[in-house]
């Protein structure tokens, strides 16, 4: 089924609900260290305190310290804050903030409390680039997003979306239309997320990209509630046509926390090289970085051109080394398991450096060979 797509007007800037609001709650009888202890843990400068379900206070990191740890947090919390509404867009909110010179807002959503807004929220909101015809972020704020997530130990998914002759809407019908086809699919695309696992950016010309912490099943039903690929929006006879590809979400183990921005490359790289192959009219044989495997290895080098040594040198070439290479990639199968290995070199002032790494095999192997690159380079200290 196609989807149509309305042309609502859309916000040129984001709404306080979609900004990942701080739901941390405590109850009344619980201790200042309990609570303290939540928000080191969360990371977050405060918290909501609930009596009976109700929000009737909130509890500041600051105030946290400051007071006596064995206390209960009903003798040290403040009043709510003034109240936002969760459909008021940032930059009133940061007006209102000024106003009422708050650091924090508690935000309602149908006279429901859904969570605590803070100033440093809004400067950092206001400060992201952003697209006045999609209303939607530019890349940077899917790579701010996906370093903290990566940093934090989340796993996560990338969708890049590319739109199918997207050219030909200019062309054949001017840039009004081609600007309505833009805005009709981020519409699309915004009203199947959720802000609160989601996050949605227009990365460039036609092409939007998805960071999710949901996993790759979850990732997969998202895309699929999607309906078919393509939209239809007024002005149009023929539908929209869009391919997509998708990356990460299969991690079965704790993931590594060292070169998080590295791997947040590789893994746009992956998906943005995976939907360009399922574009229709793709070239056959064309490498899909994200398909299933069609020539396992059981035990042996990689040949060259095979889709793992891909990963490899690419994963290589977005560290910070324009002079580290892989030269070799391994799948070894022993009586301690499966292990992707590599071989890489580095060549300097003082000749040739070569250096090995490996990552044990547990479910994912392209993010295998990611982790088994990043372990040779580290070998280069």
């Amino acid at each position: 089924m196609v989807a149509d797509v309305i042309l609502h007007p859309l916000s040129p800037m984001r709404t306080i609900a979609e900004l990942g609001l701080n739901k941390l709650t405590v109850s009344t009888d619980r201790r200042v260290s309990e609570a303290l202890s939540i928000m080191q843990r969360s990371n977050q400068a405060a918290l909501t305190v609930e009596e009976n379900g109700q929000a009737v206070g909130m509890l500041t990191l600051e105030a946290a310290v400051l007071s006596d740890s064995d206390a209960t947090v009903l003798s040290v919390m403040r009043g709510i804050p003034f109240r936002i509404d969760a459909d008021a867009l940032v930059r009133q909110a940061a007006k209102d903030f000024v106003n009422e010179q708050a650091e924090f807002a508690a935000v309602y959503k149908d006279q429901k409390f859904v969570g605590l807004v803070s100033a440093l929220m809004l400067i950092t909101e206001l400060g992201r680039s952003w697209d006045p015809l999609t209303g939607l972020s530019w890349s940077d704020r899917l790579r701010d997003w996906g370093v903290d997530c990566l940093d934090n130990g989340q796993e996560i998914s990338i969708v890049f979306f590319d739109l199918n002759d997207f050219g030909v809407y200019n062309k054949k019908h001017g840039h009004i239309i081609g600007d309505n086809v833009l805005k009709g699919f981020a519409r699309l695309l915004t009203q199947a997320i959720d802000p609160n696992r989601d996050v949605l950016v227009r990365y460039g010309g036609d092409e939007f990209a998805i960071g999710t912490t949901r996993n790759r099943e979850e990732t997969m039903t998202l895309l699929e509630n999607l309906g078919e690929p393509s939209f239809s929006i007024p002005g149009l006879e023929e539908p929209v046509g869009f391919c997509y590809g998708v990356s990460g979400g299969k991690r079965t183990q704790e993931p590594s926390r060292n070169h998080v921005a590295a791997t947040l490359d590789n893994l746009i790289n992956l998906a943005s090289q995976a939907c360009l192959a399922s574009k229709p009219g793709a070239q056959k044989g064309k490498i899909l970085l994200d398909a299933p495997k069609a020539e396992p290895i059981r035990s042996g080098h990689v040949p060259s051109g095979h889709e793992l040594q891909a990963i490899a040198e690419n994963a290589a070439k977005n560290l910070d080394s324009k002079s580290f290479r892989i030269t070799e990639t391994l799948f070894v199968m022993d009586e301690s398991g499966s292990k992707v290995a590599v071989i890489g070199e580095r060549i300097g002032k003082k000749g040739t450096k070569r250096v090995s790494g490996e990552s044990s095999l547990n479910g994912d192997i392209d993010q295998a060979a990611i982790q088994a690159v990043h372990d040779a380079f580290d070998r280069l200290a």
